[in-house]
């Protein structure tokens, strides 16, 4: 089985969950290749799509596919599943190659997906953290295709969002009775309900996996997503790219600003309404395809409400105040690391005071 996204459906919660139970799915038997260490699995589907887009190199570089294959191949149990939500970039050609190699089991393909309104900013959030500059307003017009917007958010986007692409491709290779949609719950909905619309989907019995409560993947507020921006603007001709994700994306973003108290944020009241009817044409085209759907097609049509505080909208005084929580935050890491705060000096000399006489 292949669970295969959507960027931003609750594929980072719905892997955390397997990983966390990954014993007792072997024990039921299904086999999560990997286990804990996922990151086997991103290596294989880089490998099976290839990755140049992503930055990493030429396809074929690894062979890691091949391993993952060969998995599926000698497993006695009676599924093997893999959740990466890269699989859903997969063109016509490497969704026959995955599929081809992964014979003779049948492939079932399960797809998540969430409603326009909180993907948009989310992806653009992402899109920030992984270096990128665009304004939120720049990113938006690009989205709708307004005239004079950069194409280039737009393109990468839609091939990451085309709903109804996406399931096309994989209905032409496996069928259309093998590929299931689990539509993400609206806000407010059981915290519990996507896992359990994910097993059902799997074949799992959610009553045997509980869900493990600790949070995955918060998502930044709209102050620091800003400093993000202008931290990844000054940034451009100073740090190397593996510099930045490790100092800035895996730790500032991840480890000190998604645990601020700062205020989401989302679309505007111009912006809700081109998603609501993006979303009914996108809907539209997923039913026709007649693909099995858990949950309900209802759920990816944003629902009318008020407008929400956008990103352009954030002040510099915001900004500043999350800009100091950064600054502590590695300086606290930097004295965690050195026992002497300063290399060469004691800590009695930092302080001002005067030394011990022997």
């Amino acid at each position: 089985m292949l669970h295969i996204g959507l960027l931003k459906s609750g594929t980072s919660f719905i892997q955390h969950q397997i990983r966390h139970h990954h014993e007792a799915l072997v024990e039921d038997g299904v086999l999560f290749p990997g286990g804990r260490s996922w990151r086997t699995q991103v290596t294989a589907v880089r490998d099976l799509i290839g990755t140049s887009h992503l930055g990493r190199g030429a396809e074929g570089k690894t062979r890691t596919w091949k391993w993952l294959a060969g998995q599926s191949e000698s497993w006695s149990g009676q599924a093997v599943l893999v959740s990466m939500e890269f699989l859903s970039f997969a063109d016509q050609e490497q969704v026959e190659r995955a599929a081809g190699s992964l014979r003779p089991r049948q492939v079932e393909v399960v797809v998540t997906v969430r409603d326009l309104a909180r993907v948009v900013p989310t992806m653009w959030q992402e899109s920030i953290q992984n270096r990128a500059d665009w304004s939120w307003r720049a990113y938006a017009d690009s989205l709708r295709d307004r005239p004079g917007a950069d194409p280039e958010p737009a393109r990468a986007f839609w091939r990451q969002h085309d709903l109804p692409r996406i399931l096309r491709t994989w209905v032409d290779v496996v069928g259309t009775d093998h590929v299931t949609l689990v539509t993400v719950p609206q806000r407010g909905a059981d915290p519990d309900l996507l896992w359990i619309r994910f097993c059902q989907a799997a074949g799992l019995d959610a009553t045997r996996y509980p869900i493990d409560p600790r949070t995955v993947n918060t998502s930044l507020g709209v102050a620091g997503t800003e400093l993000m921006r202008r931290l990844s603007l000054a940034s451009q001709n100073r740090l190397p790219r593996a510099v930045y994700l490790r100092h800035l994306k895996h730790f500032l973003a991840k480890d000190v600003l998604a645990k601020l108290d700062d205020d989401t944020f989302g679309l505007g009241a111009d912006d809700q309404e081109w998603a609501g009817e993006r979303a009914r044409l996108m809907v539209d085209e997923v039913r026709a395809l007649g693909v099995p759907v858990i949950g309900d097609l209802a759920e990816l049509v944003p629902p009318s409400s008020a407008a929400r505080r956008t990103p352009d909208q954030v002040d510099d005084s915001a900004v500043l105040g999350v800009a100091v929580e950064a600054i502590l935050a590695f300086v606290e890491r930097l004295a965690d690391r050195s026992a002497d705060p300063v290399p060469g000096r004691s800590a009695d000399a930092v302080s001002g005071l005067p030394a011990e006489s022997e």
